[in-house]
């Protein structure tokens, strides 16, 4: 009996998930921009805004989850599958599910590093 082949992924697949992570990444970056606009007393809008010291634990935790969820679920999904012909869509859905999950862990975890490397640094 003939194995029915699997359905791939079009181009078009390809560009909605592109679009839907470029829309997460985007929003959370507004995100984060209206809440320091919020606290902002600067109206002058030709100046550069500058995001506040206070902001710079979500930031940061922004940044590295966004970073480092995108780096590992490639890994990961190269390590698992192998370079299929839809490795991309399949890492962009990973990388949706696990910024999902990092930045909230980052946020959460970031105190207690740094309260450990304070602990162990002069």
């Amino acid at each position: 009996m003939a194995q029915q082949p699997q359905p791939r992924l079009t181009f078009n697949k390809v560009k909605v998930a592109s679009a839907y992570l470029l829309f997460t990444m985007t929003l959370g970056l507004q995100l984060i921009k209206l809440k320091v606009n919020r606290y902002n007393l600067n109206t002058d809008q030709s100046k550069t805004t500058m995001i506040p010291k206070r902001f710079e634990t979500i930031v940061f935790a922004f940044f590295m989850s966004l970073i480092m969820s995108f780096l590992m679920s490639g890994v990961v999904t190269l390590i698992n599958l192998g370079i299929v012909d839809h490795f991309v869509m399949l890492w962009f859905k990973a990388f949706s599910k696990a910024f999902v999950l990092a930045f909230p862990c980052v946020l959460l975890i970031v105190p207690l590093v740094r309260k450990i490397v304070g602990k162990l640094v002069e």
